[in-house]
């Protein structure tokens, strides 16, 4: 790709055969149809009891954003009986259109509907573009789903109590277009590509976590079990593992309380949302207490490198282990650290483990919020090996992490690459302008 010299509207990087001739504005209502008829709430029902009737003509899908987002054919989509309606004569989608959610919380998102197997109808908080044949359809997805896009759809979206957006201000949506529809193409490839290849990335990182998730099931016994399914050779003729009650096991201290005083800088606080299962994300929420009342915040007992932590509600269960030092642990959190017989390393997998979590539920209480209390809490069962075999454990489960994070980053890298590749590929009005 070439930098071309910026004349007019034109954007920073082009496909070198395309020259430095000007693009053009358009409004969507230049190039495509809006179409908002939709099948009314209720008109639909669901089918995921009865998956032979999907193969059928007999039923259309009924698309909602969170079909979207969790794929076609799910368990919870909805169907619509093609029959009763005449929606095909107007609303159909079979895959190309591009789809807009019209009100509540996610009203601008952009989505591209993908080809399907039978015809498809909107939900009513979906608006339906289709485009005219000389416009590629992949190219304004991408360009409507770019920052300077989004910022478009942002300003013809209506203000008030339940943020909505019109067919008529839809349509008065301003887009800019490349001169040739090869060139229009030319960067829907290009950006399909990259997001062909963050696809592969995710499902590679789903299928670590889901080898994760099933090795964990054969590190540790089953319920009732004293050994595991599987266990490393040179431990096959080592005895029976013990069981012992977590506070026999571990030193705690409960958090849960008063909350303390806040600040904008100072020793970071790790709250129940820090928590994760199995780390601490230290981006999703930043607080923090002054350091001249981190003796009296932590006065039940001063966080280490190493100690195991785990939420008791909102949510519940979620298990971390610390990994830096001098911070601050927030109400709702117990930490742990362990005494004899166990590492601290073995101890976050073990909670982290099927058994643990479902005695975690199993003995919880509250219907809308659920917790568990401090002293059951502490007579769990926790079943361990020598310690040899528990380091062995962890450091397996450990290297897995690792596996996990660094393909997490690689997805990561990607996705800065696309966006950054997207802000160059099309020109911004203002700067040109």
């Amino acid at each position: 790709m070439n930098k071309p010299e910026k004349k007019g509207l034109v954007p920073e990087l082009r496909f070198p055969e395309f020259g430095n001739k000007e693009w053009k504005f358009a409004k969507i209502n230049d190039v495509a149809s809006i179409v908002t008829d939709y099948v009314a709430n209720g008109s639909f029902q669901s089918l995921r009891e009865n998956v032979v009737i999907l193969n059928t003509n007999e039923f259309a899908y009924y698309i909602r954003l969170s079909d979207l987002r969790a794929g076609l054919g799910h368990k919870d989509q909805k169907y619509v009986v093609q029959s009763s309606y005449d929606f095909l004569k107007k609303s159909a989608l079979h895959g190309g259109e591009l789809l807009i959610a019209n009100i509540g919380a996610n009203v601008g998102e952009v989505w591209q509907m993908p080809m399907v197997d039978k015809p498809a109808t909107l939900a009513p908080n979906m608006i339906m573009i289709k485009f005219k044949t000389n416009v590629s359809s992949n190219y304004i997805y991408y360009l409507l789903d770019s920052e300077n896009g989004q910022d478009s759809i942002a300003k013809a979206i209506g203000g008030g109590a339940h943020p909505k957006i019109n067919k008529t201000d839809l349509k008065q949506v301003i887009v800019v277009l490349p001169t040739t529809s090869r060139e229009q193409q030319k960067i829907a490839d290009c950006l399909t590509a990259i997001d062909e290849l963050i696809t592969a990335q995710t499902q590679k990182l789903d299928t670590l976590k889901t080898h994760k998730k099933g090795l964990m099931q054969q590190l540790f016994p089953a319920e009732g079990e004293t050994l595991p399914k599987l266990r490393f050779p040179e431990f096959w003729d080592q005895r029976e593992w013990d069981e012992k009650a977590l506070n026999e096991l571990t030193t705690y201290v409960d958090y849960r309380g008063r909350s303390p005083a806040k600040c904008e800088h100072g020793i970071f606080l790790v709250t129940a949302k820090n928590i994760k299962h199995g780390y601490i994300d230290y981006d999703i929420s930043k607080e923090y207490v002054s350091p001249n009342d981190y003796e009296n915040v932590m006065k039940k007992g001063k966080p280490e490198k190493g100690d195991v932590l785990i939420t008791t509600e909102a949510p519940l269960g979620n298990i971390a282990q610390i990994d830096r030092e001098y911070i601050a642990l927030a109400q709702r959190v117990i930490k742990f650290r362990s005494r004899d017989f166990i590492s601290n390393d073995y101890l976050k997998y073990y909670m982290l483990g099927g058994e643990f979590q479902g005695l975690l539920r199993a003995k919880a209480i509250g219907s809308t919020v659920q917790g568990i209390q401090g002293k059951v809490l502490h007579q769990l069962p926790i079943k361990f090996p020598c310690g040899l075999e528990q380091q062995k454990i962890a450091n397996c489960l450990t290297s897995l992490d690792a596996l996990i994070t660094a393909q997490a980053e690689k997805i990561d890298t990607l996705k800065t690459h696309k966006k950054g590749l997207m802000q160059q590929l099309f020109p911004t009005p203002e700067a040109n302008g």
